[in-house]
């Protein structure tokens, strides 16, 4: 177990050095991650989660989605989150870093810039504090303090809505979460147990919302689909993602031969009408894929009577599209 972690460990660190040097401007996002990623895979080692790039005042948890055209620019405080997995044994690890440029003190004053270093050096320093207050017998409360004192000192606030976690084999969180502020909470770190502490500072209040879009995934269970296509994508699924969080950039090139190019299910536990169920889903569709709202013509309004899914091709579009049709099916009512 230890030496699994370790060579993790090691491969992450050097795949974190090379990443790091992309991070500039002018880099697309969705090149720095598909770097983390095959590089992750050519040195040996599995991924525990995609690779998250999240600039500025987005925290956490962006990962690309296929065709993705987010750019950095210089200034842009960006924070690379990667994972790696021996044997199912994670090295989870992040940097932060202010992307180097052209005419950086014409496009920001230099307090901006001294803001965004302290950043960057207050998480630093909060993960100091946190590792050396770990061991045996500390409470997570205790480490959470160690880290809000340390980001204090730079007169930040931590986030106190984003933890670090344990770790277990195939087991990315694990139970315990690690708090980057002093919530008392009294759990006890055993020997043994591996965690990873993710201090973030910040000149807010200290707290994150979601933000709309889901770029990753996890397999939580079997669901009854009806569609052949979506059957294929489940089973793929718990073949190669059943423990670890995945992206759906990788179904998407991995099914775009069989021409379903991208798949997601929207639940509504609302007690709306039926009808507007529909209609919300659909434009919950469109959001997450990026496409205008697409027409119900008499045709298509027909066959969703008749069996409960219905197609939208080209001419339901006002804008051109790039795959075949679009189709919603109602799973279950």
């Amino acid at each position: 177990m230890i030496d699994s972690y370790l060579k993790a460990g090691k491969i992450l660190s050097q795949i974190r050095k090379e990443a790091s040097k992309m991070i500039k401007e002018g880099t697309l996002v969705l090149d720095l991650v598909e770097f983390v990623e095959n590089e992750t895979i050519k040195q040996g080692a599995g991924i525990s989660f995609p690779c998250n790039v999240s600039i500025n005042e987005v925290a956490a948890h962006y990962t690309s989605p296929l065709n993705d055209e987010t750019m950095i620019y210089a200034g842009d405080l960006v924070k690379l989150d990667l994972g790696t997995e021996i044997d199912g044994y994670i090295a989870d690890s992040a940097i932060t870093v202010m992307a180097p440029g052209k005419n950086l003190d014409e496009r920001f004053t230099q307090d901006e810039i001294n803001l965004r270093q302290d950043i960057i050096e207050a998480s630093a320093a909060g993960l100091d504090a946190a590792i050396s207050t770990v061991r045996a017998g500390v409470t997570v409360g205790e480490i959470g303090a160690a880290v809000e004192e340390a980001i204090n000192e730079y007169k930040l606030n931590p986030i106190a809505n984003l933890t670090g976690h344990s770790l277990e084999q195939y087991n990315l969180h694990a139970g315990i979460s690690v708090p980057n502020i002093d919530n008392h909470d009294e759990t006890v770190l055993e020997e043994g147990q591996a965690v990873a502490i993710e201090p973030f500072a910040t000149d807010g209040i200290g707290f994150v919302n979601d933000a709309p879009g889901t770029y990753i995934y996890s397999f939580l269970a079997n669901k009854p689909f009806r569609l052949k296509h979506t059957k294929n994508v489940l089973t793929n699924i718990k073949h190669n993602y059943p423990h670890l969080p995945f992206s759906g950039r990788w179904l998407t090139k991995e099914f775009k031969e069989n021409r379903l190019l991208r798949d997601t299910v929207i639940c509504d536990e609302t007690t709306d009408t039926r009808t507007h169920k529909i209609f919300n889903a659909l434009d919950a569709i469109c959001y997450e894929f990026d496409l205008s709202k697409p027409i119900w013509l008499d045709t298509t309004i027909a066959d969703f009577k008749r069996h409960a899914k219905a197609r939208f091709y080209q001419d339901n579009f006002v804008d051109s599209i790039d795959f075949d049709y679009l189709e919603i099916e109602v799973i279950e009512e």
